[in-house]
């Protein structure tokens, strides 16, 4: 098993093949290692601001697989694995905390007719 910074240099080579601003398809094993990511290098704010990207379904299914791999990682002896995996269970509640304090993009309506008199 790699470490989430090896993945990030294999995932590179993979993601290249296709558009990651177009592609739905986000498995929760990508989630959970960005936001991992995010919180080894930006702290919890960090790992906030990306949450608030891809929203709190995604992030809560990546944080129970990180619990699950914690828990895998623990028993087979993978003690880096399992901090890294840990790490995001930990913070889990102030990085969702951050992350509805996130300010939320705003969309500006207009009239489809215009009744105001004109």
């Amino acid at each position: 098993m790699l470490l989430y910074s090896q993945l990030f240099q294999a995932y590179s080579i993979i993601r290249a093949c296709s558009n990651p601003d177009t592609d739905t398809r986000v498995p929760a094993w990508e989630v959970a290692h960005h936001l991992i990511r995010a919180l080894d290098k930006l702290g919890e704010t960090g790992a906030a601001a990306l949450l608030s990207k891809v929203g709190i379904d995604k992030g809560e299914t990546a944080k129970d697989l990180s619990y699950r791999l914690h828990s895998i990682c623990d028993r087979k002896g993978w003690t880096q694995l399992a901090l890294d995996y840990n790490s995001l269970v930990i913070s889990w509640q102030a990085i969702v905390q951050l992350a509805s304090e996130q300010p939320k993009p705003t969309i500006e309506q207009t009239n489809l007719f215009n009744l105001e008199g004109n």
